[in-house]
Formats: structure tokens, C-alpha cells, sequence
């Protein structure tokens, strides 16, 4: 209907508009970046230029050409470019759904018979509603700081505001177009019975769409045109929080949608309905894939089947109400002063404070105490096997051993064992199950280390292969566990191990994502800051010996393990 739209009466000033602002942020994001370019970047234009002899002159000569080019294009020759492009002889459509008997796909002669309905039909012109209204209608008054330190070591300004809010920003010059922010608080979904489960782990996705303030979320986009920010919520099972990234041009206009997420969220029916909708397809979907029952099986297994972890199911959105889900998030937001905020990249403390000591030392607190639940999710005792059959047109087994204890999260050297430990097993899985025995693509072995509501890791052993191979590439698996448990890595995996990791750690150290990470974890699990500089210390000193007295304290013989094989099997 809207190609329709568009061949009849073309596009708006106001859109066009919209466009040209932010192709141009776009473009100027990559000027000012010029000189810290990844290598991928120059890769693709080269592959480009190479195959589809696109030139490459470089940003300075696209920013130049954007900038004296772009002003001058003018509707007429947009719609008149809209009308060459949208015509009956070059449209291809393609539909895609389930292949089930509970859905009938449409045939040629309905799909052609529909577009020839539109064409057929008396469209209005579209009417580009756009609010010349501030983002933020009142402008809080300002807090004020109340402490101020710094860590020349890590390179760290901290601040805590009037109203508890504590800041800690991380200057660097990786990019310098770039601002990276982070935000938690203790609580999350921990905090809520069954009741109010589902509505609590939900009530994000519906934030989301909604819009902020007087603006639904297609008003809120268009109000952000030609900027370059982003601010998500979340809630997790422990925390809630914010993501977000911007500009510096755009860093007032971060910390106004950070204030609005807190104080005025939108309770949007319609965006409520969509979601419910959006979801209830992906689930019904979900349900006809056969390794779905895998993956809920494996999930109340490794949960003991506690009540609190049930799989997605479309039942379950049944449970969740818009009035319950819209109270648990303001309940979660309730209280900005119990965050602690994270502001990495292009900062500068004193330029950015007038928006800091508005839009969050102006924030309204209730200066509540809480922290997180422990509701008791653990895993089985002992060693538990189970088996999965479902009907498939390509018949494959799938194999999940999965290990996992308590352990001691705040010691860092074991942190650092274990996923040694894992990379040397991706090798060892790899020479074996799928170069020798050519029994699968890949090994996938996933470690996942958690300090909060109780400290135990799981290491997820996996891998997809003929069916007829499962019990042999199986045996694989606890083969190469046993050699590591009696006689430690092999010098050249743990030498190239090693080596990976320490030339990982330089990289990494030279990203704001690295340190934006590094310094929310050390707050959020009460860390040593001085582990940071004794990383490649700690890589150094790792040795079989220890590495194999690892592999006995990580790799036991208890496990869950869930296979998942044909019906006919």
C-alpha cells in the first residue's frame, strides 16, 4: 500500500528531510573517525571495488561529496526516481512462514489478485505528523555534586550526586565520535513471585515500543533524526538498568532520554498489542522446531524444574497484563538513586556536567534499600540423561553435556582456568570430532560464570551430527576431558592459548566497550581493581600442572546431558 502511496503522491519535505539529516550524521560519523577505521571497513570497499568495480576515493572525498551534493536534492527529483523504481515489471515478492498444516500459504493467483486491490484503491496522501515539541517538556532543576574522586591508575573521574546517583566517566581517544554508557541497579526480576514473573520479564519489550512522554515510538524516531544516540532499558533476573551510546553533539540528548525512560514511560495499548502479537508469532514458530524441545528440556533440567524457569510458550503471555507489567517498571525505575552510571569514550567531565546534575541529579528519589533474591533455582544432584525424540525432514541428533557446580566466583585466577580450559577443548574437539572423524561442523563449548543470586558455573558442551555418530563423538567429548584431567593440555594448546589471549587483551584494551565492561563488573561484583593490570601476569603463569588440577575441580563426573534425535531412531 505504501509503494502505492508513494507513486501517487510521493514522499513529504518533512521526510525527505528527515533523510538527508540522517544520512549526513551518518557520513560526518565517519569522517571524524577517519583515522581509526577498522580494517573490515577497508576490506569490504576493496571487496566492492574489486567485484562490482565500486570506487573507493576515500571518506574525505564522500564526506566533500555528500556535503555539496545532498542539499540539492529536491522532492521532485526523489519522487520522480520513486515512480522509474516502483513499477508492475521489476517487483518481486516473496513470502515466507511455517511449513505446517496449521498455516495456508497463499498461491500466485491470490498474491497477484491482492496487489491488484491496491492498485485499485483511493489512497490518501500520507500526512507526516511531526511535533515541534521539546523532547523534554520541563527541564528538572539541577542537583549538585557531592563527592568527587579520581583512580589515575584506571583513569577514572567519580562523582555522586545529591540524590545518590554515583557517575564514574573513563576519558579515551580510541573514537572520537563516540560515547559508550552503562547503568544498574540491584533487583531485576528476582524481586517478583510467579505472578508477576512473566509480566516483569516482559514489561522492557514493551517499554520499547511504546514511545517516551508524549511522543509514541514512530513520533520518537523522527524526533531523534540526525542524531546519533540510543538508550535501551533492561531488566534483568538481578538488575535493571541502561545501554546507550551517542555522539558527544548528542550527549544531552542521551541524558534526556535516560531522564524520560525514568520518570515518563509510556503506557502505549497499542504498542502493548503489537508486541503480544510480534511475540505469539516468533512463539508459535518456535513451537514447530523440532530442537526446541531440546532446548526447554535442557532449561527445567538444569533448573530442577523450579517453577520460576517454565519454557516460552504462548500460554504464558497470558499471564502477563499491560497495568501489572507498566507498575513492575516504574517500580524497577522508581528510584534513580541506587544507580551507579558509566560514561566511556570522547568525555570530558567538566563539559558534560551541566547535563549530569540536570537530567540525572534532577531526578526525584525515594532512597529505598534493596538488592536482589535468591529464589533458589539449582541444578539437579548427580548425573542426569535424557532423551528427546521429534519427527524431522533432515534427520540430525544434537548432543548437550553440560557440567556445572559452585565455585568460588571472586577468585579470578580460577575464572581465568576455566575458560583456559574451554579454548583448549574448542581445539581439542576440533583436531578430533571434526577433522579426524569428519562428524560434525563444530564443537561448541560455552562457558558461563555467575556471581549473583548464587556463584557456580556451566560449561555447555554441544554439537550437531548424523545420528548414527552420537554415542561415538560422544565418548570423544569425556575422552578429552579425561586426558585433561590426567595429563593436563598439550604444550602447543596451551601455548597457543595463551598466546591468543594476551594478543586478545591488547586489543581489547584500546575499545570503550572493553572498559565501559571492565569498569561496571569490578563495581557490580565488588572486584579488584588492581586485577586489571595483572592480566597478562596471570596468563603467563598458567601450567599443565595447574591447569590439570583445574580440569579435576571443573569437570566432574556429575552432568546433565540432553540429546535430541529423531522420532525414528
Amino acid at each position: 500500500i505504501e509503494n502505492e502511496r508513494v507513486k501517487i503522491h510521493g514522499f513529504t519535505v518533512t521526510e525527505l528531510e528527515r533523510a538527508k539529516a540522517d544520512y549526513l550524521s551518518g557520513i560526518e560519523t565517519k569522517y571524524k573517525e577517519k583515522d581509526k577505521q577498522e580494517s573490515d571497513t577497508y576490506v569490504w570497499e576493496y571487496y566492492s571495488h574489486f567485484l562490482n568495480d565500486e570506487p573507493v576515493p576515500g571518506i574525505e572525498y564522500d564526506f566533500a561529496f555528500v556535503n555539496e551534493v545532498l542539499p540539492g536534492i529536491e522532492l521532485e527529483e526523489l519522487n520522480d526516481l520513486a515512480l522509474k523504481w516502483i513499477t508492475d515489471d521489476n517487483r518481486v515478492i516473496a513470502i515466507a512462514g511455517p511449513e505446517s498444516e496449521e498455516v495456508q500459504m497463499p498461491v500466485t493467483e491470490e498474491v497477484l489478485a491482492l496487489v491488484a486491490a491496491v492498485g485499485n484503491k483511493d489512497l490518501e496522501a500520507y500526512v507526516d505528523k511531526v511535533s515541534d515539541a521539546p523532547l523534554v517538556a520541563e527541564i528538572p532543576a539541577p542537583g549538585t555534586i557531592e563527592k568527587k574522586s579520581k583512580d589515575k591508575k584506571l583513569g577514572t573521574t567519580s562523582w555522586e550526586l545529591s540524590n545518590g546517583i554515583k557517575v564514574i566517566f573513563k576519558p579515551t581517544n580510541f573514537k572520537d565520535d563516540e560515547i559508550l554508557m552503562s547503568a544498574y541497579s540491584f533487583g531485576g526480576t528476582s524481586l517478583y513471585g510467579l505472578d508477576d514473573l512473566i509480566s516483569a520479564q516482559n514489561s522492557v519489550g514493551v517499554i520499547n515500543m511504546s514511545g517516551l512522554a508524549s511522543f509514541d515510538e514512530i513520533e520518537l524516531q523522527k524526533k531523534l533524526s540526525g542524531k546519533i544516540v540510543s538508550v535501551w532499558p533492561y531488566i534483568g533476573e538481578t538488575s535493571e538498568g541502561f545501554n546507550g551510546e551517542c555522539s558527544p553533539e548528542d550527549f544531552e540528548t542521551m541524558m534526556q532520554l535516560v531522564y524520560l525512560y525514568f520518570t515518563q514511560a509510556r503506557k502505549d495499548e497499542t504498542a502493548y498489542n503489537s508486541y503480544q502479537n510480534m511475540i505469539k508469532g516468533i512463539l508459535s514458530n518456535r513451537a514447530n522446531n523440532p530442537s526446541s524441545a531440546m532446548q526447554d528440556t535442557l532449561m527445567v533440567t538444569m533448573a530442577n524444574y523450579n517453577p520460576r524457569v517454565r519454557p516460552p510458550t504462548v500460554e504464558l503471555l497470558d499471564e502477563i497484563s499491560l497495568k501489572k507489567l507498566f507498575y513492575i517498571y516504574n517500580e524497577r525505575f522508581g528510584d534513580p538513586g541506587s544507580f551507579t552510571f558509566y560514561f566511556v569514550g570522547n568525555v570530558n567531565a567538566e563539559e558534560l556536567e551541566p547535563y549530569i546534575l540536570t537530567y540525572l541529579g534532577g531526578l526525584p528519589v525515594v532512597k529505598r534499600n534493596e538488592t536482589w533474591k535468591d529464589n533458589g533455582v539449582r541444578p539437579p544432584d548427580g548425573t542426569v540423561e535424557k532423551t528427546v525424540t521429534r519427527d524431522m525432514e533432515v534427520p540430525k541428533g544434537t548432543v548437550s553435556i553440560n557440567f556445572t557446580s559452585v565455585y568460588d566466583y571472586d577468585n579470578a585466577m580460577a575464572r581465568m582456568e576455566l575458560s583456559t580450559l574451554c579454548d583448549i577443548l574448542d581445539i581439542r574437539y576440533t583436531e578430533t570430532i571434526r577433522e579426524e572423524q569428519g562428524g560434525t561442523y563444530g564443537v561448541r563449548v560455552s562457558p558461563r560464570q555467575v556471581h549473583y543470586p548464587w556463584e557456580h558455573y556451566v560449561v555447555r558442551i554441544s554439537f550437531d551430527c548424523d545420528p548414527e555418530n552420537v554415542d561415538k563423538l560422544k565418548a570423544i567429548v569425556f575422552e578429552e576431558i579425561g586426558k585433561l584431567k590426567a595429563e593436563g593440555p598439550q604444550d602447543k594448546d596451551l601455548n597457543g592459548v595463551k598466546e591468543n589471549l594476551l594478543k586478545s587483551r591488547a586489543e581489547r584494551l584500546e575499545q570503550n566497550n572493553f572498559w565501559l565492561n571492565m569498569l561496571k563488573n569490578l563495581d557490580y561484583h565488588q572486584g579488584d581493581p588492581k586485577g586489571i593490570f595483572k592480566y597478562d601476569d596471570m596468563v603467563n603463569s598458567m601450567t599443565k600442572e595447574n591447569l590439570k588440577d583445574a580440569a579435576n575441580r571443573f569437570f566432574n563426573v556429575d552432568h546433565v546431558e540432553v540429546i535430541l534425535l529423531p522420532s525414528d531412531n
